[in-house]
């Protein structure tokens, strides 16, 4: 999914980041992308062509993750 500028109804400026892989988001009080980006970053996020939240990160280290397919043993 990757990064999604949004507005919110009291005037916010937010950045919502959602996982490829997973339903998991995150949203940022942030007004500019690379701020937004750097805090998902500090917070575990891999954010670049794939968007993976933090466990989703952790399993990635360990399997090859294709966000169409899932999951799959580095082998396969």
């Amino acid at each position: 999914m990757g990064a999604e500028f949004a507005a919110t109804a009291t005037g916010w400026q937010t950045w919502r980041f959602g996982c490829d892989v997973c339903d998991r988001r995150m949203w940022t009080a942030l007004d500019r992308e690379a701020k937004a980006m750097a805090m998902a970053k500090a917070n575990g996020w891999i954010v670049g062509a794939a968007t993976l939240c933090p466990a989703c990160a952790v399993v990635a280290q360990h399997h090859r993750v294709e966000p169409e397919r899932g999951a799959q043993d580095v082998a396969g």
